[in-house]
């Protein structure tokens, strides 16, 4: 429960910066080994990375609605997802699913990170299989033994 706690309020205060536009606030989390996969584009180093930040939009909205944490080992593997938007545009709104690898220390240092835009899907329409299974029908496959 205290991974959970910590990584809601991580989580909390490292979206407030994007959304408010303290972008810079964010460059503390990052070393120069600290490596992000942006949609699946790489960054490593704490500059690059900020440059990364610097180059999205302005207005920048992101909206977590969920937030996972599992430890490994000393360290916390967060996952969120939820949706973003960009330039006040609803237009631009897009899912995304988040994943950051915090390193143990006294202050938090991210060391791996991915944010990937999602999809939305529609489940397909089931097909007919065809065949009975049992002699009941329903379009079960029919398999002999």
């Amino acid at each position: 429960m205290e991974d959970a706690h910590y990584a809601y309020k991580f989580m909390a205060q490292y979206y407030q910066c994007i959304n408010e536009r303290n972008k810079n606030a964010l460059q503390y989390l990052y070393t120069d080994n600290s490596r992000v996969l942006w949609n699946g584009v790489g960054y490593e180093g704490k500059e690059r990375i900020k440059a990364l930040y610097d180059a999205l939009p302005q207005n920048t909205d992101f909206f977590c609605q969920s937030i996972d944490a599992q430890a490994v080992g000393n360290d916390l593997l967060i996952t969120s997802s939820g949706t973003v938007y960009y330039a006040n545009d609803m237009s631009t709104m897009k899912l995304y699913s988040h994943q950051i690898y915090l390193a143990a220390s006294e202050s938090p240092v991210i060391l791996v990170e991915n944010f990937r835009w999602l999809s939305p899907c529609k489940p397909p329409k089931p097909k007919p299989m065809g065949g009975t299974m049992g002699g009941r029908g329903g379009g079960y496959p029919t398999k002999k033994f």
